[in-house]
């Protein structure tokens, strides 16, 4: 797999060469606030397949125990996160990708706080907190 993607403004640029290890859809309520949606969609990759092409994303510390949020300097886009003790492991936010359809999610995860509103018509598997799915990468994967 060969995906691209950046930031709103073209600052910062990114290359993956890597399937996703997971990809899911988040609707807890920092994702929810962070974002102004009423839910995000995200996958994980080894940090090692995804290179940053044009500039750094700037690195701020997150309201989530144990993660660093990356984002652009310039206009402010989410692009992804990253364990603090798992430097090994990068996550980067679909609607980043140039083309965000080539990642499917394949569940939902803290579904307690979907709001009743979205109704999303799938077959996902469906969590109220985190998936094992997630929880088990994270303790595996390392730098």
């Amino acid at each position: 797999m060969d995906l691209t993607g950046g930031c709103q403004c073209g600052a910062v640029r990114f290359r993956i060469k890597a399937e996703p290890l997971v990809a899911y859809y988040c609707h807890c309520r920092r994702c929810q606030r962070r974002s102004g949606a009423p839910v995000s969609a995200a996958a994980s990759f080894a940090a090692s397949a995804v290179v940053f092409t044009e500039s750094e994303p700037k690195i701020i510390d997150s309201d989530s125990p144990g993660l660093v949020r990356q984002l652009c300097g310039r206009c402010g886009a989410i692009l992804g996160l990253r364990p603090r003790e798992n430097p090994g492991l990068q996550s980067i936010r679909l609607g980043c990708l140039d083309n965000p359809d080539a990642v499917k999610p394949t569940f939902h995860i803290h579904t307690s706080s979907q709001v009743p509103w979205l109704k999303m018509a799938d077959d996902l598997p469906r969590y109220q907190g985190s998936a094992p799915e997630i929880d088990g990468l994270w303790a595996k994967v390392k730098a």
